[in-house]
Parts: C-alpha cells; structure tokens; sequence
C-alpha cells in the first residue's frame, strides 16, 4: 500500500510501471486466491498498446487521403490553366477576325457616323439659339408687359420657320454622298469582270430573250451574306433611239435634280405592309463609243419594324446593239448586289431580316420592269411625233 501511495505521489510515474507497483503491492495483501483477478490485470495493460495501434492506422489513412486531395487539387489548378489559355488564344482570334472587316463596311459606318455627328451639331446649335431666344423674350416680356409679349410672340413664331428652313438645306447625308461619288470611277472600272461573269453564269451570251435571275443569298464576309439580281433585256429598237431615251428610264429611280450632265443623287422612300425603308442613291452614266454604262451606289435605312437594319447596294447597267447580225436591237444588262448590314440588336429575327431583304428584292425587279416600260413607251411617242 506504501508503494501504490508512493506511486500515485509521483507525477513522472508511468502507466506500466503503477500498474506493476499494484500487481506486487496486491500480491503480499491478497491471498494466493486471488491470483486471477492479478493476470486480467495484467491484460488490461497491454489495452493502451492497442489502440496506439489503432491510432497509428487512423494517421496513415488520413495521410493518404490528404495526399490524394492534394494531387486531385493541382490537376484541377493545372486545368485551369489549361483552359484559360484556350479562353484566351479564342479571345484574340476574335479581336483578329473584327478587325479584319471588310474596308468597304468600315467607309460607310465613318460616314454613317460623320452624318450622325452632323446631325447632333445641327441639333445643339438650335437647342442653344432657342434657349437664348427664350432668356429674351422673357426679359422683354418682364419689361414691356403684355403688348411686347404679344410682339415678340410673332417674332419667335417667325425665327423657328426660318431656322427649319435654314437647317432643312444642310442635309447631314452629304458626307455620305461624298464617299459613294468617289467610289463610282473604281465601280465603272470593275464592268467589263462583273458583266462577263454574270453573263457567263446566266448564260446571257447565247441567250438574247428578256430575263431577269435573283440569285440566293451568297457568303459575302464572317458575319454577312450578298444577294445578286442580275437581268438581260433585249429591245426591238435601235440602239441610237435607246440611247437618246435612255435617261427617262432611269428617271424612276432618280427622281432629284443632277449635280451635273452625268451624276444624280436621289432619297426616297419603299414600302411594304412590315414597313419602310429610305433609300440614298448615287448614280453616274459614262458614255462610251458603242455603249452605255450607268453605275450606282444605293445605301438603305430600315424603318418602323425594319429599324437598325441597312443595306449596301452597287449596281450596273451596260446598254448596247445587239450582237446579232442583221439586226437592229439593243441589249441592256443588269446587275444589282446588295448586302444586308444589321445592329445587333435589329439581328434577333431571322424572319424580319428575311422580310427586309424581300422588300429590297422586289424593289429592284419592279424599278426594273417599270424602267423598261418606260424606255418603250418613250421610244414609241418619239416615234408617233416624228410621223
């Protein structure tokens, strides 16, 4: 008993070494019959070995699980990675492919936006002539009183109809006229290319009936699509009455006056039951010794349900004798190509754009069929007056 309260006193005692101080202790004190109860001591010493054991396995397991999230961990770091490479080099063949737009699309939007720059000019300067015009008024009104109000009532009346009319003659589409004009020598010099290959295509060579073809749309860029009307028409006339009533056909789709003997500019508007659209045309006739080449730029503005859609249209047409010999006819070929240009916005219906395509389409056939009228009513009464 000694031993087992030395044992309990001393703090640096190990759990084996008390237990075997109790074993003796208890040996003196306990009868021989008591033996048993000594040896199932003795094993629930050996218990501490055993779960030190356990706890060794429980480390080794926990280590090995820490092992694997780690190397699971680096190889979803190193797939990050991985793709945000990938993201990026998709990225910059983006910015690549924009700013490899066509140079033609990219002359028209400066225009375009030159246009809408003179727009806002023309608007804030109004904005500010009224303002100052009313801080006036209202000083006169305070001073002179009713009479003055009733005068200067009159002149305001006056200033906001001549400023309209002021601001109406600068139309802010001159910056767009002034590109198309420049364009019309470097379109003149593509006809003989564009009319063989359409010719070709149409088989318009062997063939000297009236046609008219409207091709499907055709790629034209990434994110853009080209629709050609190409037409072959063959008059009984000869080609110096068509030349000389040549000008009057195309008075249908060049309605305003000319800037000079051979260019005309013209605005006006096409309807449909979807909606409208304006339409700014450029035009120039180059006359050559055996031939007529008429050349234009058409650009289209979308509106009401067509909003935010464009079109950039260039078109020929060539008027010459007929190739045939023992004959007296003319043949007049045309091309016309178009190319939808829509914002972002505009481009959620596919049916709307297929819509606003249609209406330029037609618009083309029936300023064809119409022009055609006309040359031949116009050539049969020059004939009537010259009888």
């Amino acid at each position: 008993m000694v031993g087992l309260l030395r044992h309990l006193d001393d703090p640096t005692a190990l759990d084996g070494e008390l237990l075997h101080s109790i074993n003796k202790d208890m040996c003196k004190l306990v009868p021989s019959s008591l033996t048993m109860g000594t040896t199932a001591l003795n094993d629930l010493s050996n218990m501490p070995d055993t779960k030190d054991n356990i706890r060794t396995q429980d480390a080794s397991r926990r280590n090995t699980y820490r092992q694997k999230q780690k190397a699971h961990k680096e190889a979803l770091y190193m797939q990050v990675e991985e793709l945000s490479s990938q993201l990026f080099a998709l990225m910059e063949a983006k910015e690549a492919a924009l700013v490899s737009i066509d140079m033609t699309q990219g002359t028209i939007w400066k225009a375009l936006a030159i246009r809408n720059k003179q727009v806002r000019q023309n608007a804030e300067d109004q904005r500010a002539k009224l303002r100052a015009a009313v801080d006036r008024r209202a000083r006169l009104i305070q001073d002179l009183g009713q009479l003055v109000q009733k005068r200067m009532h009159e002149e305001a009346l006056e200033d906001l109809v001549y400023t309209a009319k002021r601001l109406r003659t600068e139309t802010p589409n001159k910056a767009l006229y002034e590109v198309y004009l420049k364009e019309l020598d470097e379109i003149y010099a593509k006809t003989d290319s564009i009319i063989y290959a359409t010719a070709k295509l149409a088989d318009m060579k062997t063939c000297e009936r009236s046609r008219l073809f409207y091709y499907p749309p055709q790629p034209f860029s990434s994110n853009s699509s080209c629709h050609e009307l190409i037409g072959m028409f063959t008059t009984p006339y000869a080609y110096e009455k068509v030349r000389k009533n040549l000008y009057e056909m195309y008075c249908l789709e060049f309605r305003l006056g000319s800037l000079s003997h051979d260019a005309a500019i013209t605005k006006y508007r096409v309807e449909s039951l979807m909606g409208s659209a304006i339409q700014h045309c450029v035009k120039r006739q180059y006359n050559e010794c055996n031939r007529i080449v008429i050349v234009w730029r058409k650009f289209t503005e979308g509106e009401g349900n067509f909003g935010g859609m464009h079109s950039d249209e260039t078109g020929w047409c060539v008027v010459g004798p007929s190739k045939r010999n023992g004959t007296l006819s003319s043949v007049v070929q045309f091309v016309s190509r178009f190319v939808p240009i829509h914002l972002s916005v505009a481009s959620a219906s596919t049916n709307l754009m297929k819509q606003f395509a249609d209406l330029l389409v037609k618009s083309n056939e029936e300023i064809c069929q119409l022009g055609l009228q006309t040359l031949e009513n116009e050539i049969l009464d020059d004939a009537e007056r010259s009888n």
